[in-house]
C-alpha cells in the first residue's frame, strides 16, 4: 500500500509584496505575477511526479474577499490536475475562510473543498481504498478553538491516513495562534501524516508516528521570508517511515548581502566587489528574480564617500544583466570612519569619556534590557513585524552604530 502526493500551503494568490522600498516597472510587473508563477510550479511538479493526489493546507488566497483573478487562476491549476486524473484536496484557513466566498465558480470534478466539519476523502487504487485524506476548513477567519481534536482515524479504516489542517502547533510569535493545538493532539488522531499550513517557514515538526510537516509558503512575500520557498513531495507506504522531499517553487527570493569596505581602497574596488557578490547570488538560485538587501559595513577610507543613490543605480544596472535578475532593493550604510576608537577611548577628554560610557552600555545587560523596553512598542507592532524581524544582533548593531556616529561627530567638532 503506497501513495505519493504533493503537500502545499499558504499560496496567498494575488498577494502584494510587503516591505519593498523601491521597484521599477519591470520588477513590479514580475512581482504581481510571482504568487501565480509559484503556484504554476506546484501544478507542474504534480504532473511531472505523477502523484496520486495534491493537498493544499489553507490560505490559498490572500484575503477573505479573494479576487476573481486569483480564483480563476487557482481553479485553472486544479483543472490541469483533473485532466490528468489527479485529485486536489483543499482546506481553507484564516485568510480565505469559507465565509468569504463570493463568485460562484465551478470546481473541477476531482477537486474537493473541505467543509467546516472534518471530512474524509478516499484515495482509491485498483478499486481499493488505500488512503483516506481527512481535512477541515475555517468557517470564518478567527478560529481559536482546537480543531485537531476533531480528527480521528476509525478502526479498520484505510491502510494509510493523512490529515490536512491550517493550525498553529505550539508557539509562533510571528503568527496569530489560529486553531491552536499540540503535537500530542495530532498524534491522538492516529494518522500517518499531517499536512499543515499557516506557518510560512517550512518545518518538519516530527518525522514519523506521525510525520508532521509545515510546507511553508510557496512564495516569500516580505523581507522576513527570505530564501527558497516551496512545497513537499510525500511518499507514504504501509509499515514504513514517511519520505518527505522539499521542492522549491518560489520565483522571487528575498536575500541579504553584506560587504565590508575594510580592504577596499576606492570606489572602483567597491563596485567590483559588489558586482562579484551579485554574480554569486545570481548563480546560487532556481528563482527568476532576487530582491537583494545589501549592507555595507566595516571601517575604511570609503566611509563618507559613498553616495547610496548612485551606487544603488549602478548595481541595479549590473543586476539586470545577470543570468537571474538581481534587484538591489535597498542599500544600508553601516560603515565606520578610519578612527582608532580604542585609542580614543583611553583619552581624558570628552570623546574618551563618551566612548567609555558607550562601551559600558554595549556590555551592560541591564542597560540593553532598558533599551529593549523603550523600543518594544515599535519592535512588537504587528505592522512593523510584517516587514522587519528585529533580533538581539540588531539591537547590538544599533548600539554600535550610535557609538560610531557619536564618536565621529565629537572628533569632527573637536578638530573644527
Amino acid at each position: 500500500m503506497r501513495v505519493r502526493f504533493v503537500h502545499a500551503a499558504d499560496l496567498h494568490l494575488d498577494a502584494p509584496f510587503v516591505g519593498l522600498r523601491e521597484a521599477d516597472e519591470e520588477v513590479s510587473a514580475r512581482l504581481r505575477e510571482a504568487t501565480f508563477r509559484a503556484y504554476d510550479r506546484v501544478i507542474d511538479l504534480c504532473l511531472k511526479e505523477r502523484v496520486d493526489f495534491a493537498v493544499f493546507a489553507g490560505d490559498v488566497f490572500n484575503s477573505q474577499d479573494r479576487s476573481l483573478r486569483a480564483q480563476v487562476r487557482f481553479l485553472g491549476g486544479l483543472s490541469r490536475l483533473a485532466q490528468n486524473g489527479i485529485p486536489a484536496l483543499v482546506a481553507h484557513g484564516n485568510h480565505d475562510p469559507l465565509s468569504g466566498w463570493s463568485p460562484a465558480l465551478e470546481w473541477p470534478g476531482l477537486a474537493h473543498r473541505f467543509a467546516d466539519q472534518v471530512e474524509s476523502v478516499p484515495i482509491v487504487q485498483q478499486a481499493e481504498t488505500v488512503c483516506r485524506v481527512h481535512g477541515v476548513s475555517f468557517p470564518r477567519r478567527d478560529v481559536l478553538v482546537n480543531l485537531a481534536r476533531s480528527f480521528r482515524r476509525e478502526a479498520g479504516d484505510a491502510p494509510l491516513a493523512v490529515g490536512v489542517l491550517h493550525t498553529s502547533v505550539g508557539t509562533h510569535p510571528e503568527h496569530a495562534p489560529y486553531a491552536p493545538c499540540s503535537v500530542d493532539d495530532l498524534r491522538a488522531a492516529g494518522f500517518d501524516y499531517w499536512a499543515l499550513g499557516h506557518i510560512h517557514a517550512r518545518q518538519e515538526v516530527r518525522r514519523a508516528d506521525p510525520c508532521v510537516v509545515y510546507s511553508g509558503n510557496t512564495q516569500g512575500l516580505n523581507p522576513n521570508e527570505p530564501g527558497v520557498r516551496g512545497c513537499y513531495v510525500v511518499t507514504l507506504e504501509q509499515h514504513a517511515e514517511p519520505r518527505v522531499e522539499f521542492r522549491p517553487t518560489s520565483v522571487v527570493e528575498w536575500r541579504r548581502g553584506v560587504l565590508s569596505i575594510a580592504d577596499l581602497p576606492d570606489e572602483q574596488a567597491l563596485i567590483g566587489a559588489a558586482e562579484r557578490l551579485i554574480e554569486s547570488v545570481a548563480a546560487d538560485t532556481q528563482a527568476e528574480l532576487i530582491l537583494l538587501r545589501l549592507r555595507l559595513e566595516g571601517m575604511g577610507g570609503l566611509h563618507g564617500r559613498i553616495t547610496p543613490q548612485d551606487l544603488t543605480a549602478t548595481l541595479r544596472d549590473f543586476g539586470r544583466a545577470a543570468p537571474t535578475t538581481v534587484w538591489v532593493e535597498s542599500l544600508e550604510l553601516e560603515t565606520r570612519p578610519p578612527l582608532d576608537l580604542e585609542g580614543l577611548a583611553e583619552g581624558d577628554d570628552f570623546v574618551g569619556e563618551f566612548l567609555r560610557l558607550a562601551n559600558q552600555a554595549a556590555a551592560d545587560e541591564e542597560m540593553l534590557a532598558e533599551l529593549r523596553g523603550e523600543l518594544a512598542p515599535l519592535i512588537n507592532d504587528p505592522e512593523v513585524r510584517r516587514v522587519a524581524d528585529f533580533t538581539e544582533e540588531d539591537l547590538r548593531r544599533w548600539v554600535e552604530r550610535a557609538r560610531i556616529i557619536g564618536a565621529e561627530g565629537l572628533v569632527e567638532e573637536r578638530e573644527a
